[in-house]
């Protein structure tokens, strides 16, 4: 783990993970008090570990609750776990469950700043995904990479039933219109793939807050992530483009009902043509140079993916907030 301070803003960091035949996209994330993370499976073989971070100098202490496909998982040590001044401990969920076709987790902080973040490691791909906050809207401009088997998980943590939609688009425009009920308490999964190959984004809408992360696994690896939660006018993709030997890529998603029109360059640079993307679809950025600063006449949504020959890594981009006039 690592700790990123700023001296000016609108700043912004993200990671890339790289090993032998493994690759994954990841950003940083800032202090809350309840996380969520979900959409992870435990397949034969496969290794899912918790990281527990604690950036800080004090004691960190949290509160774990598991669900599965078969409901709360009664593991008693992780009720009330500490974790060291600037340190952190890894649970593997996989040493603890065995195989599940869903996992979800929330992590109450009871004491100090840890921040939480999931790692699926199988035969030949690493996926890695941040927590969050449950939110009744989610969008995703890369729910799955072309070619990949993608899905949806959606994790209802409340107390009443969730009503979810879920509207599919591509660079052509909308493709589908799909509905999820998911009970209380429990996590449910759409098949991207079973109505597309290929590259897609997703809007997802609800009656409730829940919590949403799409996932794409396929025979050039598997990547994970979780979606923005309101779209903005601006955004940063710190790591596009700094590694070299990968392929780098950008996607747009406009979510709204009229085109939007989107600048991109690298950090500090000039930015590029404009794009036109029109509503409900999604574009494709290539973008010369290191970092990614995309600016758009409308609210928009962003996300990165990097790829090689064994391995594709998947991340949200950094919405920069407006400034108050």
């Amino acid at each position: 783990p690592a700790i990123v301070e700023t001296s000016r803003s609108p700043s912004a960091a993200s990671v890339i993970y790289r090993g032998p035949d493994q690759l994954a996209a990841d950003g940083c994330s800032t202090a809350a008090k309840e996380w969520y993370l979900n959409g992870a499976r435990i397949g034969q073989g496969d290794t899912v570990t918790l990281r527990l971070f604690n950036p800080l100098l004090e004691q960190g202490r949290v509160a774990l609750e598991v669900v599965s496909e078969f409901g709360f998982e009664p593991l008693l040590d992780l009720q009330n776990m500490s974790i060291g001044p600037r340190s952190w401990e890894d649970v593997s969920l996989s040493l603890l469950l065995g195989e599940r076709e869903q996992i979800a987790v929330r992590v109450s902080v009871v004491e100090g700043v840890v921040i939480p973040s999931m790692h699926r490691v199988t035969e030949n791909a690493l996926a890695a995904g941040p927590g969050e906050s449950p939110s009744a809207r989610w969008e995703f401009p890369l729910a799955q990479v072309a070619g990949t088997d993608g899905t949806i998980s959606v994790w209802n943590p409340g107390a009443e039933p969730a009503e979810v939609g879920l509207e599919l688009v591509d660079r052509q425009g909308p493709i589908g219109r799909f509905d999820l009920n998911v009970a209380p308490g429990r996590e449910e999964t759409f098949n991207i793939s079973s109505v597309t190959t290929r590259e897609a984004g997703l809007v997802l809408t609800s009656n409730v807050a829940v919590v949403a992360a799409v996932r794409s696994d396929g025979p050039a690896g598997a990547a994970a992530t979780v979606g923005a939660p309101r779209p903005a006018d601006r955004w940063l993709v710190p790591a596009h483009g700094v590694v070299g030997g990968l392929d780098s890529f950008v996607f747009v998603l406009n979510s709204g009902d009229e085109p939007v029109e989107v600048s991109a360059g690298p950090a500090g640079g000039e930015a590029g043509a404009p794009v036109d993307v029109p509503p409900h679809s999604i574009a494709r950025l290539d973008i010369g140079g290191r970092g990614a600063d995309i600016t758009a006449s409308g609210p928009v949504s962003v996300a990165w993916v990097v790829t090689n020959e064994d391995d594709t890594g998947l991340g949200l981009g950094v919405p920069v907030a407006a400034t108050a006039p």
